[in-house]
């Protein structure tokens, strides 16, 4: 399946949100790939502990010292000082040689795109091997809260197990009214919001499940009208800004197309 169109949220698109912050490189668009790292795992936090130290220091001109600065629009990779220690608990692998419970480290400042992880809470976590050893994550990776998540794990577990791929498929959210990874905690799956597919010779409908999640399955290929209709005193958007959007449909490529619902003013 191939999409069209301009509002594919991909998790690239995500994280540039908040790269004024941090610095994230910007990422291309994710499909028809999942995205991917040494280690991907469906897990919840059972504790986080920090461990401040000074950073290294350079030296310039005699008698002056100063800290060493990243580059701008570096990626970055949690250093010893200022990072957080995670422990998880694994509930679901997919890529990784890890059992049942993980340990990752990242920076405990968001500036430094350190992710900002809740104990108690549930993650899809990407995780990529330090130089010195063990495993780290920022806010730069496609890490993120399970409950944002349910099409990215739709797509990891299409590529994990090479099950059937569905012919449209994708999630409905609340929309974040904090960019980055501070408001995706607020985020949550919204189920009820009829999606409905059209073209000149047929309609297909169907809604969205209370992970959020929508799918179609046996849909010619072609080009189609998505058209959302949400429950009452709530609007579905596209990332257009309209409830309806046009997207080409090829099956056979895993590629979500995910939507934001937003409570209307009264």
């Amino acid at each position: 399946m191939r999409l069209r169109a301009g509002s594919l949220i991909s998790a690239g698109l995500l994280l540039a949100s908040h790269a004024a912050a941090c610095s994230c490189a910007t990422a291309g668009n994710s499909c028809p790939n999942a995205p991917t790292a040494r280690t991907v795992v469906l897990a919840t936090v059972i504790s986080k502990e920090s461990s401040r130290r000074l950073p290294p220091i350079a030296v310039g001109n005699p008698g002056e010292a100063r800290r060493t600065a990243r580059p701008v629009g570096e990626r970055p990779a949690p250093e010893p000082w200022g990072s957080v220690v995670v422990t998880l608990k694994v509930s679901e692998r997919f890529k990784g040689d890890v059992g049942d419970s993980l340990i990752v480290r990242t920076e405990d400042e968001a500036p430094s795109c350190g992710y900002p992880f809740q104990v108690g809470g549930e993650y899809l976590v990407f995780a990529e091997e330090l130089a010195a050893g063990g495993l780290s994550t920022t806010s730069c990776s496609a890490t993120r809260p399970a409950k944002m998540a349910a099409a990215l794990l739709k797509q990891l577990r299409i590529v994990r197990d090479s099950s059937p791929l569905p012919d449209l498929f994708g999630v409905a959210t609340t929309h974040a009214a904090v960019p980055g990874p501070q408001g995706w905690e607020q985020i949550r799956p919204v189920p009820g919001v009829t999606v409905i597919v059209r073209s000149a010779q047929r309609e297909y409908v169907t809604q969205t499940a209370e992970d959020g999640l929508y799918e179609f399955a046996a849909i010619p290929r072609g080009e189609y009208n998505i058209t959302l209709e949400a429950p009452p005193g709530r609007a579905a958007r596209w990332g257009n800004g309209t409830n309806t959007t046009r997207a080409f449909i090829w099956p056979g490529n895993p590629c979500p197309l995910d939507f934001e619902v937003y409570d209307q003013s009264p």
